[in-house]
Parts: structure tokens; C-alpha cells; sequence
């Protein structure tokens, strides 16, 4: 009888793990251009026509890129006309930028250069040490609706040029896969910069104005109806231009308002008012049950 028997091969190590990262992106551009369409559509792949214009939120979303394990805090500004110094403050606090205009409004085209501008500027002079100009992407959105355009491709791919950036014409509605190539794109010229930038910059961003902004947290592990996150919403907040309650809609279990009721048409909570339930939201569109959901409220943003 052969008694010769061979060992197991000890395993090996293929690769180290992998990196963490957290990287700040500020989405700017005119109100109505689709900012938070573009935003919501990377999180969740899912596309949300109507938004309240005037609501400010901080989106949290963790996947992976390549080895690195990204987490992309995403402030999506209002893109109304506001006091300097708190869009200086929203400008400071990002890493990178994501300027959208609309292919059907020439007017937020013309905006895209001033804010440019205006982003090149306050980091020039926040961070003096640093030569290196921050990583803005413009983005062209609604190219779907292709018999109201009014700006061409050609038009913002010249300006892109003249500006030394890169440049997206996209669809939120229609196209999740462009979208999500704007962020991926944005974040491969963040990470040169992360390691050189001083992170007492970074620290001095986080002012008292930025952390009333709502926070909205989300994981990769969306599903087509499951929206697996924890959100933060502020007292009145909404994430449709309507209600985010329907007529018999039920709250997570978890939910707790704050001084502010939020109501549906046949639905509503008082002050402090407390649900427990397995929660089953529509969300406006996000997906026809999202679950998995504990809200909370917050200030919203402070608004002159």
C-alpha cells in the first residue's frame, strides 16, 4: 500500500487589501438642470423627475473602485442665489466637482465657466501650498430631450476644451451606466490629490453651515426595490416634488419625526411622533417598495 501523501499548499496571499477612501463631491450648476436626478440615479440607479429645488442634502454611498473601497459623500447644492460665503463653504468642503448644465437651457450653459471660475478661485486661495487645481468634470444632462435642445455637443465640448476639463453629455433618465462613468471619472482625479492635500484644510471645512446640511446614507447593496440605507431628512424634507408619504404608506421601524409633521394625502405624523412597523415607502420613484429604511430629522440647511 502507498502511505506517500502530499501536505496541503499553504494559501497565499494574491494582493493586499484593499484601501479605504472618503471623497467629498459638490454637485453645482442652475436649479431644474437635474443635479440631484444625477445624484440619486449613481446611488440608486434609479431615475426621480421631480425634486424640491430648494432642499440640500449630503448623500453617503460606499462601493468599490477597482481595489479601493470608496466611500463618496455627495453634496448636492440647491443652485439658487446665495449668500458668498456659504457657497465658499460648500466649495472648501469638496475634493471634487461636478458642474451640470442642461442641453435644453442655455442660460445654465453660460453659468457652467463663472462657476468654474468661482470653484478654481476659493481653492487657489484656501490652499495656497497646492498648485494643483481641483478636478471639476462638466456635465451636459438631458440629452434625451433632443427636440428642445438648445446648447449642441459641440458647444460644450469646445468649452470643456478651452477649460482643460473633462466633459459627460448624458441622460439621467435613460442612462444609469453614463452616469455612473462621471463620478468613477471624477474620483481617478481626486485620489492623486487626497495624498498631498492637507488634511487640517479638510478639517476646517466641516464648518457649523455644513452640518446642518441633511445627510442621506447609502450601500451598495441597492436592489431594484431595496434602498438599504439610512436617511436623514430635514424637517419638511422630501425627496419627490410632492410628498414622500402615500396615502397609506407605513414608516420603518425605527422612524421618529422631529417638530415638523410630514403628511401624505390621507397620512400624517404630529410632533414628535413615533411608528413602529416594517416599513414599505415609494420613495416618488425609487423603487417600488423601498426597504430598509430609518429616518430621522434634521435641521434643513439655513436659507437667507
Amino acid at each position: 500500500m502507498n502511505t506517500n501523501f502530499t501536505l496541503p499548499r499553504p494559501l497565499r496571499r494574491t494582493g493586499s487589501l484593499a484601501s479605504s477612501r472618503t471623497v467629498r463631491i459638490v454637485i453645482l450648476g442652475q436649479a431644474a438642470v437635474g443635479k440631484t436626478a444625477v445624484t440619486v440615479r449613481f446611488i440608486t440607479k434609479r431615475f426621480i423627475g421631480e425634486y424640491d429645488p430648494t432642499l440640500e442634502t449630503i448623500y453617503r454611498h460606499e462601493l468599490s473602485i477597482g481595489a479601493d473601497v470608496v466611500h463618496f459623500e455627495i453634496l448636492d447644492t440647491a443652485g439658487q442665489e446665495e449668500d458668498a460665503l456659504l457657497i465658499e463653504e460648500k466649495i472648501k468642503w469638496g475634493d471634487g466637482f461636478v458642474i451640470v448644465y442642461s442641453v435644453t437651457d442655455r442660460c445654465s450653459f453660460n453659468e457652467v465657466m463663472r462657476l468654474c471660475f468661482l470653484v478654481n478661485h476659493v481653492h487657489s486661495a484656501a490652499r495656497k501650498s497646492s498648485a494643483e487645481p481641483p478636478p471639476i468634470v462638466i456635465v451636459a444632462n438631458k440629452k434625451d430631450l433632443e427636440f428642445d435642445r438648445m446648447v449642441t455637443t459641440e458647444d460644450g465640448e469646445n468649452l470643456s476644451k478651452a477649460l482643460k476639463l473633462r466633459f459627460h453629455e448624458i441622460s439621467a433618465r435613460e442612462g444609469c451606466e453614463e452616469t455612473a462613468a462621471v463620478f468613477h471619472a471624477l474620483y481617478r482625479d481626486v485620489v492623486p490629490l487626497l495624498s498631498s492635500s492637507p488634511t487640517s484644510f479638510r478639517r476646517r471645512a466641516v464648518s457649523k453651515l455644513m452640518e446642518k446640511i441633511p445627510r442621506i446614507h447609502s450601500t451598495t447593496t441597492l436592489g431594484p426595490t431595496a434602498l438599504g440605507a439610512t436617511s436623514v431628512l430635514g424637517p419638511t424634507s422630501v425627496l419627490g416634488s410632492t410628498t414622500i408619504l402615500g396615502p397609506t404608506s407605513v414608516l420603518g421601524s425605527t422612524s421618529t419625526l422631529g417638530p415638523t409633521s410630514v403628511q401624505g394625502s390621507s397620512f400624517m405624523l404630529g410632533p414628535a411622533s413615533a411608528v413602529s412597523s416594517s416599513s414599505t415607502l415609494g420613495l416618488s420613484g425609487l423603487g417600488p417598495s423601498g426597504r430598509g429604511f430609518s429616518f430621522s430629522t434634521s435641521r434643513d440647511f439655513p436659507r437667507d
